[in-house]
This record gives structure tokens, C-alpha cells and sequence, in this order.
């Protein structure tokens, strides 16, 4: 017999008492690890397996999968539904982005499935190459990618535009050119002289 399918109650494992039952407990807060910081999480409605003598609690797969999405919330990363819909708004396979960023297709799948969760730096990664065409070019990505004007790009538009008054090398528009000031000073003609700096007896 799994698991999964003992009977209730069952015996707890810290004080081995047989009194350990599904419930449902009105919050939750726990303090999760990824990429090195350390996230305050705090969840409603958590489903748990409760010890009813010592109090100890046994998260199960829904609670589990409630922290990691709020983890995610809390870090600012993409959700696996987002990677997988912006993966499929430009037409491309999971092989083709795994190729092009130079990591391995398992590693998209469970991206994908949040059985993996990304460091923040390759979640930065993503949300560029999923917004900036000249950089899935430079990646490898040669062919035409579809936009589906139904999903909207994940990538911040800070991201896109870059800081103000500076130019950001991935979009197709030229660099900003230096504007040529006019000196009313310096443009006007010297006295007794026409318009083009001539003598006015020349001009004639």
C-alpha cells in the first residue's frame, strides 16, 4: 500500500502517536531559499497533514506547489505557464530555445512543468530573448518567429527601452545622433559683409 493511499489517522514521525490527519490551515509562512536570498513567504489556505497530539505538520504535493508559486511571485520570476505561452508565441520548440541559450531541453521542460525552479539571472536571460528579436538572432535563431498578437511579451519595458537618454544595442533602431547645435553668434556674418561672408563690392 502507497502512501498515498494509507488510511487516516496515521502515525506521526515525530512522536509517534497514531493521530495525524488531513486539514486545512488558515495561513502559512515559511522563509524559502533560491539563488542565494532568502524570500518571507506567506500562503492562505494550505492543505497539510497535522499531528492532532504533538502539533507537527507534513506539507503535501498542492501545498508544496502554492510555496512555489508564491516563491516565484516574491523573486519576480516567470511562472511556467509564461515561459511555455512565450515559447509558443514565437513559434519555437523546446529544443530550439534550449539550443539557442546553450542549456539542455530537460532543463525548458521542467522550466516549463515548475518542476525546476530558473536562477534569477537566466530568468533576465528569458525575458529577453523572448522580447528582442536581434538577440534570438544572435543566439542561432534564424527563422522567422511568429507574433501572436493574443499573448503579451513578458519582459518589463524598462528592460526593452533600457535607462533613459542611453541606447540599448538589441533594438533594430540606429544609435542616437549627437544634434548639431546652431550658434546665432558664430552663423551670423561678420559686419559689412553679405550673408555668405563676401565682400558686398564683390557680391555685386
Amino acid at each position: 500500500m502507497s502512501a498515498a493511499t494509507r488510511p487516516f489517522p496515521r502515525k506521526c514521525a515525530t512522536c509517534r502517536e497514531r493521530t495525524v490527519s488531513p486539514t486545512v490551515l488558515p495561513t502559512y509562512a515559511a522563509e524559502l531559499e533560491h539563488d542565494g536570498r532568502a524570500y518571507q513567504v506567506t500562503i492562505p489556505e494550505v492543505p497539510v497533514l497535522q499531528c492532532s497530539h504533538c502539533g507537527a505538520i507534513v506539507l503535501v504535493d498542492a501545498a508544496e506547489q502554492l510555496l512555489s508559486a508564491a516563491l516565484r511571485h516574491q523573486a519576480g520570476l516567470l511562472t511556467p505557464s509564461q515561459i511555455r505561452q512565450d515559447r509558443e508565441r514565437l513559434g519555437l520548440t523546446q529544443k530550439e530555445i534550449a539550443t539557442a541559450l546553450r542549456i539542455s531541453e530537460s532543463t525548458v521542460s521542467r522550466w516549463e512543468t515548475g518542476a525546476q525552479m530558473q536562477q534569477r539571472s537566466m530568468d533576465l536571460l528569458l525575458r529577453a530573448f523572448f522580447e528582442l528579436e536581434p538577440l534570438r538572432h544572435y543566439c542561432g535563431i534564424r527563422k522567422p518567429t511568429l507574433q501572436r498578437p493574443d499573448v503579451i511579451p513578458s519582459i518589463p519595458q524598462a528592460v526593452s527601452a533600457g535607462p533613459a537618454g542611453t541606447w540599448n544595442p538589441f533594438h533594430e533602431t540606429a544609435a542616437p545622433q549627437p544634434m548639431r547645435q546652431s550658434n546665432p553668434i558664430l552663423n551670423s556674418p561678420a559686419p559689412g559683409t553679405v550673408p555668405d561672408g563676401r565682400d558686398p563690392k564683390l557680391a555685386s
